[in-house]
């Protein structure tokens, strides 16, 4: 009787318990003009949280690969341990004390002042969360967001390999004119 009792105990809680729900990222089709999701944090050891919902994790859902971008602003010194389906990428980079501050996500991220991580993801559904590595003042806020791989610009050193490779081409292609004129 003691068994079928807690059965129904575990069965009516199992039925009333709510399912956790994430907050849901957005790809982003252009890097230059934002789309960031701001997160709260606490101190070191605390889960980032959604500004506007609260919860502790986002799903992202990419047709075609991409990129997650985090970012420090505000306050200089802070960083994240950042998972992507429970595995961990890579805590933010360093950053430089010394530096001017920003509340622009789009100045902080890439530079030397503040802490931040890009990690390339495969078209998919992800869960994306994080702890706090480092926090000078133990909590705060900053920025997050997905941009889809079409929208982000070249590095320099694609676009030389690609001029590169168009010169190959071109050159193959004016051997082989200056070739059939000697012959035709």
């Amino acid at each position: 009787m003691k068994v079928l009792s807690a059965l129904a105990v575990a069965s009516v809680l199992a039925l009333t318990a709510v399912p956790a729900v994430s907050a849901v990222l957005t790809p982003d089709a252009g890097p230059e003009n934002g789309n960031w999701t701001v997160f709260f944090f606490g101190g070191v050891g605390s889960m980032i949280e959604d500004s506007s919902t609260g919860d502790a994790f986002w799903t992202v859902t990419l047709a075609t690969s991409g990129e997650l971008h985090v970012t420090d602003a505000f306050v200089i010194g802070d960083q994240w341990d950042m998972f992507v389906d429970g595995v961990s990428i890579g805590i933010t980079g360093s950053f430089n004390l010394g530096g001017s501050v920003t509340s622009d996500p789009n100045v902080a991220f890439g530079g030397d002042d503040y802490s931040w991580l890009s990690f390339a993801l495969a078209p998919g559904t992800y869960t994306i969360t994080g702890t706090t590595f480092s926090s000078p003042v133990g909590g705060g806020g900053s920025f997050i967001r997905v941009v889809t791989t079409d929208a982000v610009i070249p590095e320099p050193a694609t676009w030389a390999m690609l001029i590169a490779g168009f010169g190959l081409v071109g050159a193959a292609a004016r051997r082989r004119r200056s070739g059939q004129a000697v012959t035709g």
